[in-house]
């Protein structure tokens, strides 16, 4: 029972320190004598081994660990009396308890309190461990320690061939870890998820009196038992010291000895564990002793059989070579016999206290696999991200408040309400989670966000939409319909639904959580593209309804009668004016009433805007249900039978059938949507915008998976704000005016000679007609009509603030040499290109007070460059005059007004609201999964606020959305953005949807056609570069080589400055590498599949960001590759070798070490722990949770020190950007868009 106790020291050896006197030892460490014991610690020890009173024959403690051995001795004075007991007590110090944690580490992160007596590690039982050893195996666990020494020993001899062949990875703990405490007679347990260390200051729980020796005059007082009670002493006060003394007195007055000796169970030690383990691998018993320790039995006690082992014999060492010490002056064997003691205080664990070999060896740590959701409880997790959220939003004195919440109840009260609406899906996720443990944790915890979640949609009515769409995509039907009641209720209170006796819930409300209705068959393509009244139609239950490709019907929709309530204008209410007015006429109380009819004023102001938000959000409703039908009806049409998509169309190139079946069937969707063009409901994505019309010129089917549909709104807010919720802020409308005042040539050379102009100013290109006269003496050519340009753009990051400029000269030539009359005479123009140029707008675009613009008109003349100028950069962004490319001496002399323009107002405007009208455009999916994407914007979000508060703010821009079911919901469309396959193809009519081909291109029509991208094939792409406008476009008969850096060209068209590097803004280039450097970082770390170049995306103000999270967690349709950096970004930064490249690598790195922190680790994974339960596909569909948590774990690298981390992420990097597997993804996604 007690072969473990063998690490015991003679008490008469270490008798100077027992009265608390301090020394030193080598190095500086200071010895304490009893200093580190805490009789708090070695009360909490008994109490866990041996319960608050011993029990004869044995018993349990509070650990419940089996089992402990008890017995009783009694010794009548006159069998001692004269003689000496004949015992040794030696000194023993048992079990290991937190003396502190340092602030901030893994340890604190995840809960771990002072005073808690550790019990065991990863179910390896220490609580009766000799300090000395637990000490030594979690150290090694914590990998302090430069190496093993070759005369190291195992801790059992079976255990060699084990243990001294491994290297000094596999002996640390290189994977979750489970802590077990007690704590004021409470059990609990942390999971540790990073690496050690993990930040705890160990000390030992106390001495006890172990009887060492036994020389045989009183054989019933058991020989490696441990004293626990000595007449009415118990074991509270017992040490060696004590116990000798009471035996002692008791003696001396020549009293019965009556004494109590047990032993601890043998399971709450680490080497039965080890011993266990090794039988399991031998397929031995457990219960073989191991080899070398030979048992003695004693007689019975009291019906008791104690088993003594041999344990305390000590062979004489054989000498070995001096051991390297560590900076405490110590062997780290020594050391840790000092410090289990008792005599040194370590402040805390530390790789670099820790430089001596090993010199004792333990079996690894066991693994958690499979049992790591058992060891951490997701209320946890759910309070560690709440703390850590309100953390980094919390500005002042108040951002340490959270520090006591020790329990979510306690947290809720206190967390700011506005700060809940950027955590509600894992709020109400984990109302899904079903906790292992008792069914009374999983109703307490259950009630509680129930609760909190209620109460917030009643004080927070503009959550209430965005909650009530979440619990429905979980399918929390029960939380969904208590949302829903309450929506009612407060609708039912407002003036709107008052004064409607005939508006009810019900037919609003009909089918909002009805399971999508499954496709029927359809015809084949080949028979709609013809004949749109061939489609089959799609039959109702409840109303007549017309197909989409049904004929027109010149009567209202059923859908708009049965939706749109008969609105009654409330009554005009006094103005402020007004109130005081009245007020003042009602003296003396004047202003008292004024103040009150002023509330009243507001208070019904917001009942009415309550009232407007709830009957709109029903009708959002009914809108997502006739949406999912008109895409189920657009997926029927265009979708064949695989094995005829596979036949008819995957194989085959974009041709012009296809094209005019989606543009057919686009006609058709517009016209099914303007039956709802006059419908009003909620803005799924902001509860505080009513969306009052639907702009059909502007929505598109994108021909990708599933067909997603892009929808242009007009929108109105419900209320006055300053800033509306949108990725780059208010949007606006500008009108940039362009005039060509004349091109002048140096010496004669504009003599006879015809230019044109293409200008280009947020994105769209315009050209002159040729100029029509020359000035001789100014050697000018200009133009008649005085060649004005007029750009009417709309944005919601400013003013456009370049115009780029393109120089040809145009030549006419006979394209009939033989035929007719006719055909010889026919002509035909083209152009040569002579070169570029970009003008800086900042000084037309001085925007002032109130962010409007006045009209302003400035003069300009910037430089005529090479059309090729990209390739001609260094690493540092210059252009050297050696290395100009040399274009014709010529200027060109331009005036550009700007101004801002009203948007155009609507025909029909809200009744419940008169807010400033906006463009919103959203994305609809359907038979995607919405909710991941959510999830992962969440997981960008708080990637991104973790950067910025330890100062890395990398301009991650992020977008919104919103699910409608577990299979469809809306995605923020972010305009200005061009995905990255518009950017790097060859052809240079890609977004004009091939509506400017030059006559000679038809042979290569339908390879051009080919490489579009999905938004260029849906014909909605609008942005245009000139440096994109080769030769062929033009005409020109020289070959039109690929632009050799297009987002570069893409940058320098919006933001352009001379003296920049590479001629682009500085923080346009600046945003664009920090913006690459974040999300190729996160999206690693995250595990994102499918990255082909149309889910890569660039915002005109230099933003990077990718879309699009279908696939995440490392699972992917093609084959995964964990980073997705291409040529033509590179390039962008300025190639590898560039500045641009190396801030890049430091950024990225930068971010992967931020991220791998413990704290940050403990708040990532958290965020997937608590979706157990959500069944999204790549959580726990397409693999298990754990798989989920580990694999995320595994790709941040903890096992790496920070250098071997960058040196990882930079090979990574470098790997990406070279492999050429990307082409073959890239290839097999362009199959896949031919529907």
């Amino acid at each position: 029972m007690s072969q473990h106790l063998n690490e015991t020291y003679d008490y008469s050896a270490h008798h100077d320190h027992d009265e608390g006197t301090v020394g030193t030892l080598p190095g500086g460490a200071q010895t304490t004598g009893e200093s580190s014991f805490s009789s708090v610690a070695r009360k909490e020890w008994i109490h866990a081994v041996f319960g608050k009173s011993l029990q004869q024959p044995k018993g349990k403690g509070l650990a419940q660990i089996d089992e402990y051995l008890c017995t009783r001795i009694y010794i009548e004075s006159d069998l001692y009396q004269g003689e000496s007991l004949g015992i040794t007590l030696s000194r023993l110090t048992l079990g290991l308890y937190v003396r502190s944690v340092k602030p901030g580490s893994e340890a604190a992160l995840a809960g771990v309190l002072p005073q808690s007596v550790l019990v065991s590690i990863n179910d390896i039982h220490l609580l009766a461990e000799p300090s000395k050893q637990a000490l030594e195996r979690i150290w090694q666990y914590e990998g302090l320690f430069a190496s093993v020494s070759k005369y190291a020993k195992p801790y059992s001899k079976d255990a060699a061939s084990f243990v001294m062949d491994l290297p000094k990875e596999d002996l640390m703990i290189q994977h979750p870890t489970r802590l077990t405490f007690i704590r004021n007679g409470q059990m609990y347990a942390v999971l540790l998820l990073s690496n050690p260390q993990y930040g705890i200051e160990w000390a030992p729980c106390g001495n006890f009196a172990l009887v060492k020796r036994n020389d045989g005059s009183h054989t019933e007082i058991p020989r490696g038992s441990i004293i626990a009670g000595v007449n009415e002493n118990p074991i509270d006060d017992l040490d060696h010291l004590t116990s000798a003394t009471f035996l002692k007195e008791v003696m001396d007055l020549e009293l019965p000895i009556d004494m109590l000796v047990c032993w601890p169970p043998a399971t709450a030690r680490s080497g039965y564990w080890e011993r266990s383990e090794i039988a399991k691998h031998n397929s031995g018993s457990p219960q073989t002793n191991s080899k070398g320790y030979k048992p003695i039995f004693s007689k019975e006690h009291d019906g008791v059989k104690t088993t003594v082992h041999s344990l305390f014999s000590r062979a004489k060492k054989k000498p070995q070579p001096e051991i390297p010490k560590n900076d405490w002056g110590l062997e780290l064997d020594d050391l840790a016999t000092a410090v289990g003691s008792g005599e040194v205080l370590v402040p805390e664990s530390s790789p670099e206290k820790a430089n001596s070999v090993l010199t004792k060896v333990y079996l690894p740590c066991s693994h958690l696999e499979g049992r790591l959701l058992e060891s951490w409880d997701v209320e946890q997790s759910l309070l560690y991200n709440l703390k850590y959220y309100w953390t980094m939003n919390m500005i002042g004195d108040s951002a340490g408040d959270f520090v006591g919440h020790r329990n979510l109840s306690d947290l809720f009260l206190d967390f700011p309400k506005p700060l809940f609406q950027d955590v509600l899906l894992p709020l109400i996720a984990c109302c899904r989670h079903t906790s292992p443990g008792s069914p009374t944790a999983q109703e307490r915890l259950h009630k509680m966000l129930f609760d909190e979640i209620i109460n917030l949609a009643e004080t927070k009515a503009s959550f209430a939409p965005s909650m009530e769409l979440i619990a429905s995509s979980l399918q929390e039907i029960e939380l969904r319909n208590i949302l829903r009641r309450i929506r009612e209720k407060r609708a039912a209170s407002s003036p709107i639904v008052k004064n409607n006796s005939n508006f009810t819930f019900d037919e609003l409300d009909k089918g909002a959580a009805s399971p999508a209705k499954s496709p029927a068959k359809a015809k084949p393509v080949a028979e709609i593209a013809g004949s749109p009244s061939s489609i089959p139609q799609a039959a109702s239950p409840t109303k007549k309804r017309f197909g989409l490709f049904g004929k027109k019907s010149n009567a209202k929709s059923p859908s708009a009668k049965t939706t749109s309530p008969k609105k009654s204008k409330s009554p005009k209410r006094n103005t402020k004016e007004q109130s005081k007015t009245i007020a003042d006429a009602a003296s003396p109380g004047g202003k008292a009433l004024s103040l009150l009819l002023d509330e009243q004023d507001k208070q019904e102001q917001d009942r009415q805007i309550i009232g407007a938000r709830e009957i709109m959000f029903a009708k959002t409703l009914k809108f997502g249900d006739e949406l999912l039908e008109i895409c189920q009806d657009i997926e029927r049409s265009l979708l064949k039978t695989f094995p005829q998509r596979l036949a008819g169309w995957a194989l085959q190139p974009w041709s012009s059938t296809k094209e005019t079946a989606l543009q057919h069937v686009t006609n058709s969707m517009r016209d099914r949507l303007m039956l709802c063009s006059n419908t009003e409901f909620l803005n799924p994505l902001d509860s505080d915008e009513l969306i009052v019309g639907i702009d059909t010129t502007e929505c598109y089917i994108l021909p990708s998976a599933h067909f997603p549909v892009l929808l242009t709104f007009d929108c109105q807010d419900l209320e006055n704000r300053e800033s509306p919720n949108n990725v780059f802020g208010v949007q606006k409308f500008y009108r940039t005016t362009v005039e060509v005042m004349h091109v002048r040539c140096a010496g004669k050379a504009a003599v006879r000679r015809n230019f044109v102009v293409h200008a280009s100013v947020g994105g769209s290109i315009q050209e002159t007609n040729p100029s029509t006269h020359t000035d001789v003496e100014t050697n000018t050519q200009m133009w008649d009509d005085g060649a004005a340009l007029v750009f009417d753009t709309s944005s919601s990051w400013g003013p456009p603030q370049t115009v780029s400029l393109r120089l040809s000269e145009s030549f006419v030539t006979n394209t009939g040499a033989t035929g007719t009359k006719e055909n010889k005479d026919k002509k035909q123009r083209y152009l040569e290109d002579i070169g570029v140029s970009w003008a800086d707008l900042t000084s037309v675009v001085d925007e002032k007070a109130g962010g409007r613009i006045q009209k302003r008109t400035v003069v300009l003349t910037p430089k005529l460059l090479s059309s090729k100028i990209s390739g001609y950069f260094d690493q540092h962004g210059e252009l050297s005059d050696e290395n100009r490319p040399k274009v014709e001496n010529m200027e060109i002399k331009i005036r550009v007004t700007t101004q801002t323009l009203e948007m155009a107002p609507l025909i029909k405007k809200s009744d419940y609201t008169d807010g400033p009208l906006r463009k919103r455009s959203l994305l609809y999916k359907h038979d995607d999964d919405v909710r991941q994407d959510l999830f992962s914007i969440d997981f960008i979000k708080t990637c991104d606020a973790i950067l910025k508060s330890c100062g890395l703010d990398l301009k991650l821009v992020t977008f919104r959305c919103i699910p409608m079911g577990d299979k469809q919901g809306f995605i923020e469309w972010v305009h200005g953005s061009v995905p990255l396959s518009e950017l790097s193809r060859v052809v240079a009519d890609s977004i004009l949807g091939g509506k400017t081909k030059s006559p000679t291109s038809d042979a290569s029509s339908i390879s051009e056609e080919n490489e579009k991208s999905m938004v260029a094939l849906a014909g909605l792409s609008k942005y245009e570069t000139l440096q994109r406008w080769n030769s062929d476009v033009t005409g020109s008969n020289s070959s039109g080589s690929a632009p050799n850096n297009p987002v570069q060209d893409y940058l320098r068209t919006f933001n352009f400055d001379v003296d920049a590097p590479y001629m682009i803004r500085k923080d346009a280039m600046d945003t664009y590498v920090k913006s690459c450097a974040g999300y190729c970082a996160i999206t690693y770390i995250l595990g994102v599949g499918d990255r082909h170049l149309d889910n890569l995306l660039l915002h005109q103000t230099g933003h990077f960001f990718h879309c699009d999270y279908s696939f995440i967690l490392g699972n992917d349709p093609k084959k995964y590759l964990p980073v997705r950096i291409t040529e033509e970004m590179v390039n962008g930064m300025g190639g590898k070798d560039s500045d641009g490249f190396v801030m890049f690598l430091s950024l990225t790195c930068a971010a992967f070490l931020t991220l791998r922190r413990s704290e940050n680790v403990r708040h990532l994974l958290s965020m997937i722990r608590m979706m157990e339960g959500c069944y999204l596909p790549d959580i726990e569909k397409n693999q298990d949770i754990e798989s989920a948590i580990m694999g995320v774990r595994n790709r941040l690298r903890l096992d790496l020190s920070e250098d071997e981390a960058i040196v990882f992420m930079e090979k990574l990097i470098e790997e990406s950007s070279s492999s050429k597997m990307w082409l073959a993804v890239d290839a097999m996604h362009t199959l896949g868009k031919r529907f």
